[in-house]
């Protein structure tokens, strides 16, 4: 027999779901890359949990992209934990409160929501240069500012918006992405994966109810802090 797919009415995961898997995989990865030394088995279990997380953010940016009443306040909120988290970003994986050659990815996040932004609003308005520029300028941005995942990472929202009518091919490009910067780079991003197959087949779509949106937005700053306190006083 074949393995037939949970028909998105009967399958179980909702949005919050997400969040909150996205939410414990980070935090899960952000302790292994903190407290662990390099290469023990529980530092490579954290990491390999970890790669589950940025997928589903950049999943849950366009699906918020496409359900958002307005994506200027979107991008503003972004921007402003963008800001907001550098330092502890700095503070818990470099050691410093300054580092700047190394940006969080809230950056990342935010330049992939520009582009699509643009790129929506360009093709809608027939602006060919325009629609253009969203896609290039994001993955300039994100070189230039050596945004987490760099331009890789923008790469990827951007294949999930272009492609969201397609849902296969979507799936497969974004998971090829996932594999060969895990070839490129020598590091298990190609785990990230296993995020799109959880989307496929058990994602059904709805927002779901749960904790308030701001708070996921939150924990990404105030855990980093946390751990970079710790660490100190260790």
């Amino acid at each position: 027999m074949g393995i037939t797919a949970v028909s998105e009415d009967n399958a179980p995961l909702t949005g919050f779901h997400l969040k909150l898997l996205a939410v414990i995989t980070m935090v899960v990865d952000h302790f292994g890359a903190v407290f662990l030394d390099y290469g023990t088995p529980e530092y490579m279990v954290c990491r390999t949990v970890g790669r589950l997380a940025f997928p589903i953010y950049c999943f849950l940016l366009v699906e918020g992209f496409k359900y958002t009443k307005n994506v200027y306040r979107y991008l503003a909120r972004l921007a402003v934990f963008a800001l907001i988290s550098e330092v502890p970003f700095d503070f818990a994986i470099f050691g410093t409160v300054y580092y700047p050659y190394y940006q969080n990815v809230f950056f990342t996040l935010l330049l992939g929501l520009l582009g699509i932004t643009v790129y929506d609003y360009a093709t809608k308005n027939n602006r060919i240069f325009l629609a253009v520029m969203g896609i290039l300028a994001p993955l300039v941005g994100a070189y230039f500012l050596q945004c987490d995942y760099s331009v890789d990472g923008v790469l990827l929202i951007l294949l999930l918006y272009l492609l969201q009518n397609y849902k296969a091919v979507r799936f497969t490009a974004a998971s090829v992405l996932l594999i060969l910067m895990g070839i490129s780079e020598g590091s298990m991003e190609y785990v990230g994966a296993f995020s799109f197959l959880l989307i496929a087949f058990l994602y059904n779509g709805k927002k779901g109810t749960g904790m308030n949106r701001y708070l996921f937005y939150v924990v990404y700053p105030v855990h980093l802090l946390l751990f970079g306190l710790i660490r100190m006083f260790m």
